[in-house]
């Protein structure tokens, strides 16, 4: 009898043990959940600036010997590269893409190929603006998170494997603004093989070479845009999705969902992603705002 009241003493004493166990795993879980829905989200709202260049594999100075190259930029944390390859009259460059090119080209205030220096919100061909400029608050600043899965696309007729890239943007304004705004999202691409073995990827001029910063895709190229013209359908795809309000608040957030598929041919492993504000002026050429880098890994 003795033994039976110490025994059930036993499992009473144990079943508390093991309730005060379960209350404080509950309660810990409770807080560290608590403390992850309320973890602010942080801005880059630094003003950087995008080095956008005109180019081409048959250039004999692309990336070689010229002294604006891109790779002389990288150095500088603000500053962000954008080689966009040019396909005019009857050459062929496999790295152009024919819309992009064709858009910007157009919506350029300076009709060269030197590298467009977008400083601030002004347009410049000189790296002195760059070397100069002091730093300050963007009006504009995006963040992005990357989810990849398995797809399947077609290439000349043939189903292969592919990869999905979805895209969540929130874009941030950090002063109140009035104007017609655009976000958009570009898949940029390092280390592609230009060298003399590479074939129609081959740097005129090059024995060894790696095409970097190539712009390969907008993520809004596609999408349909029904409705609309031609034209506006074009600039769509190049400069992206309408910000829905053109009286913006004081720290007002704009969200975007951007899916692009990538093909084998591309290295998903040396891209990444570069988001960049835009405005559309009256005059309907478009002024930049801000770029914000984007990682895939």
């Amino acid at each position: 009898m003795k033994n039976s009241i110490l025994y059930s003493r036993l499992i009473k004493r144990n079943l508390r043990i093991s309730l005060l166990i379960i209350i404080s795993l509950l309660t810990i879980f409770h807080s560290c959940k608590k403390e992850e829905l309320i973890t602010p989200v942080i801005f880059n709202e630094e003003q950087n600036h995008l080095i956008m260049q005109f180019t081409a594999i048959c250039n004999d100075n692309c990336g070689v010997s010229n002294p604006l190259k891109l790779e002389n930029f990288v150095h500088n944390k603000n500053a962000f590269p954008m080689a966009v390859h040019i396909k005019e009259n009857y050459y062929y460059d496999p790295l152009s893409n024919l819309n992009l090119f064709n858009t910007f080209k157009l919506s350029k205030y300076q009709d060269t190929e030197a590298p467009s220096i977008y400083v601030g919100n002004d347009e410049k061909n000189s790296v002195t603006s760059l070397l100069k400029y002091k730093p300050e608050k963007a009006l504009a600043a995006s963040i992005g998170k990357v989810e990849l899965s398995n797809s399947k696309t077609y290439m000349s007729g043939t189903e292969v494997d592919a990869i999905l890239i979805n895209l969540n943007i929130t874009t941030k304004f950090s002063n109140s603004t009035e104007g017609n705004y655009f976000v958009n999202a570009y898949l940029i691409e390092n280390n592609i093989d230009g060298g003399e073995t590479a074939g129609i990827y081959n740097q005129a001029g090059a024995d060894e070479y790696k095409h970097n910063f190539v712009l390969r895709k907008s993520f809004t190229e596609e999408m349909n845009f029904p409705n609309i013209s031609c034209s506006l359908r074009r600039e769509r795809k190049t400069f992206g999705a309408v910000v829905p309000k053109t009286h913006i608040s004081n720290n007002e957030l704009f969200e975007n969902n951007f899916q692009i598929t990538i093909t084998p041919n591309y290295n998903i492993q040396n891209c990444h992603i570069l988001i960049v504000v835009w405005e559309k002026e009256n005059t309907g050429l478009y002024k930049f705002i801000n770029v914000n880098r984007v990682g895939i890994y």
